[in-house]
């Protein structure tokens, strides 16, 4: 498991500088939820970071479970990428299992998990 200290220390020194922290979706992710491959869904997005791709998810239509182990990421996420669709949930793993068992069993055949 990767220190936590870590990718705290990380995300509070480059946040949103991280390559993976994008601001503007590759072309290819725009073009895979825009096309209509995929009905607005409840989705879970694992290692969330500060949330950029659950935003883009929640802008049309998707439900967003987020999860990071990095309180920092959550905390910049909540701060930068909050939308009513989307919960963001950080360090305290213990509640991660309640969540997504939850999740899971509220999904129908119209609903999947990207």
């Amino acid at each position: 498991m990767p220190n936590v200290d870590n990718w705290n220390r990380l995300d509070r020194t480059q946040g949103h500088d991280l390559p993976w922290c994008v601001e503007q979706m590759p072309p290819w992710f725009t073009e895979v939820v825009d096309s209509g491959w995929m009905n607005p869904c409840k989705a879970l997005d694992v290692g969330c970071e500060v949330g950029n791709y659950a935003c883009h998810l929640a802008e049309r239509g998707r439900d967003i479970l987020c999860l990071d182990h990095s309180e920092t990421a959550v905390a910049l996420a909540k701060e930068e990428n909050s939308h009513p669709s989307i919960r963001f949930y950080g360090r305290a793993r213990k509640t991660w299992t309640p969540l997504v068992k939850r999740l899971i069993s509220s999904m129908t055949s119209r609903h999947s998990i990207v």
